[in-house]
């Protein structure tokens, strides 16, 4: 389990941060701060802990300068800020960041640096299966209350102008999200393949693929596009029986 501080001066920038961090069910916010004061007061007797996420721009002290002080609190360090000019700041000063990222920043965004900084093989092989097994969404037609998506229960995931839906087990899903970046965050989920400009599917639930079709649970039909037919049938020749006799 990895443990984690954020420090913003704005409580919407520690809640986005808090939301986010529900998708990755390794980590732990052991604290939050809104005030920098506090928080160098405080995280000098606390125990060293694996990320801090800090704005910069804070009043009486900013991310620059707290970061100075107790940098050596934690082994990895994400600022966050509103004004390029201040990552430009930072670099200039040489402190020893892991990333930024630069308001407002995306689930996707965010998910990319944190698997970057922690990848699934520095996991130990006990929780590795437990990673990043579900992820939230805002869902319109729940008056966007974030609901959980298990990946293996997710069918196809559909683009719909503005929104994405999700065709899952359970049932669909709409939530205010472009295809790609559906498709950045799927990135390191295997089963995951684009069929057509409109749609993703998860091979794991494919359940006949006839001509250009491929046949989904629920009575879902997709037609697969000629550009992307090619890139299926390589995922999936390696699972088909085929008979060595002449």
């Amino acid at each position: 389990m990895y443990t984690c501080l954020i420090i913003d001066d704005e409580q919407s920038g520690i809640d986005v941060l808090l939301n986010y961090f529900q998708s990755f069910q390794l980590f732990t916010v052991v604290k939050t701060y809104i005030n920098p004061l506090i928080a160098l007061q405080e995280i000098l007797h606390l125990p060293k802990v694996d990320l801090i996420c800090m704005d910069i721009d804070m009043p009486e002290l900013s991310g620059i300068d707290l970061s100075k002080i107790i940098r050596a609190k934690t082994d990895k360090l994400i600022f966050t800020t509103a004004h390029s000019k201040y990552a430009l700041e930072a670099l200039d000063i040489d402190i020893d960041v892991n990333a930024f990222l630069l308001k407002p920043f995306s689930l996707t965004k965010f998910s990319q640096v944190i698997n970057k900084l922690f990848p699934i093989t520095d996991i130990k092989p006990d929780q590795s299966s437990k990673v990043n097994e579900y992820f939230f969404v805002k869902n319109r037609d729940e008056n966007l209350a974030l609901v959980k998506i298990i990946y293996n229960d997710i069918i196809a995931i559909e683009s719909m102008q503005n929104y994405i839906q999700f065709y899952t087990l359970k049932g669909k899903i709409v939530a205010y999200l472009t295809l790609k970046e559906v498709k950045d965050f799927l990135q390191n989920q295997s089963n995951f393949i684009q069929v057509q400009r409109s749609f993703i599917i998860s091979i794991v639930h494919i359940e006949k693929l006839d001509g250009n079709v491929v046949h989904m649970p629920g009575d879902v039909k997709i037609t697969i596009g000629n550009h992307y037919k090619d890139p299926l049938l390589n995922m999936i020749k390696s699972r088909i029986l085929k008979t060595n006799r002449i």
